[in-house]
């Protein structure tokens, strides 16, 4: 009889962790989700907030224009290389770039300042010739906050976060001596696009693919041509503030979603919604790193005097 009473026991002990070990790993998604969602909700107060920054990007363009015939490829691929100062508080950057398209053709390298409702924009390669000032300074009146906010990455990095369905914990590192979560997410098709489109500032990614084709009609294309993305941000655990970056972008655009007058090209029924556009599809490809440093440290940014003396090109 001991030894039966026994093997209940140890029947009924084992039962019972059974039942609490299930009972933990079914609370463990509900229970990391929450936790996302405090990260997420405390990195898009502490960007939000962020007084200043430094940026370095890098970002990837694969442009690739399948033709009706199978064998027929084209494929070009850009690469923008930046490095920014941003002050927030006062909307003032320092932003210089260098973009290289493959086959390797000269680079095109430039510099420039927003400050104070003017850009200030500087190349030096290539070299624009017969110019007494390298500068030039363009006002940007009611155009200068949407643009400044696109350079500055801020507002479409936070709708990344705000507005994506599958986001998740998918672990922590140490970087540098910083400890970091790691979030990885699925972004909307529209937030994904918006990304995109916020790379554009002249001379940005080549956005301008639809000819003569309005900014809202651009995103509607985008929009229609969303493939997928992902993105993995490592968020600082002692400020919640973002580190680093990984995001890839794939865009997909196919007749239909693209009409003949989308295109520039003569199109065959005179009203311009003809499907015959000349090609299967275009496939474009982002592949960005971002990394974000020295956050809400003191920044002063100085236009040189030779820009601010330049000609106004603007309105």
């Amino acid at each position: 009889m001991e030894v039966i009473e026994m093997k209940r026991i140890i029947a009924s002990l084992f039962l019972s962790g059974l039942f609490a070990l299930t009972g933990c790993v079914g609370l463990t998604p509900s229970a990391t989700q929450t936790t996302v969602q405090a990260i997420v909700a405390k990195t898009i107060s502490a960007m939000n907030t962020a007084k200043s920054y430094n940026l370095k990007t890098d970002l990837t363009e694969n442009y690739t224009v399948v033709q009706k015939m199978e064998s027929q490829t084209f494929t070009d691929i850009w690469e923008w290389k930046s490095q920014r100062t941003v002050d927030v508080s006062n909307q003032e950057m320092y932003l210089s770039m260098d973009i290289h398209e493959t086959p390797d053709l000269q680079p095109y390298i430039f510099q420039q300042y927003l400050v104070g409702s003017y850009s200030y924009y500087s190349q030096s390669s290539p070299i624009v010739g017969g110019l007494t000032n390298p500068w030039m300074k363009t006002q940007l009146s009611e155009q200068y906050n949407a643009i400044w906010s696109n350079f500055a990455q801020i507002n479409p990095l936070v709708e990344l976060l705000k507005t994506s369905t599958d986001i998740n914990l998918v672990g922590t590192e140490q970087i540098n001596g910083i400890d970091c979560y790691i979030i990885q997410l699925s972004p909307s098709a529209e937030a994904a696009t918006d990304w995109v489109l916020s790379q554009g500032g002249f001379p940005g990614p080549s956005l301008g693919w639809w000819i003569g084709t309005s900014p809202e009609r651009v995103k509607q294309i985008d929009i229609k041509a969303y493939k997928n993305g992902s993105v993995k941000l490592w968020i600082k655990k002692d400020s919640d503030l973002i580190y680093k970056i990984d995001i890839n972008i794939s865009l997909d655009a196919e007749p239909g979603n693209v009409v003949c007058s989308d295109t520039g090209l003569a199109c065959q029924d005179g009203q311009g919604n003809s499907t015959d556009i000349g090609f299967e599809k275009i496939l474009r490809d982002f592949s960005g790193q971002w990394e974000f440093s020295d956050y809400n440290q003191p920044v002063s940014i100085h236009v040189p005097q030779e820009a601010l003396n330049a000609q106004n090109v603007g309105n």
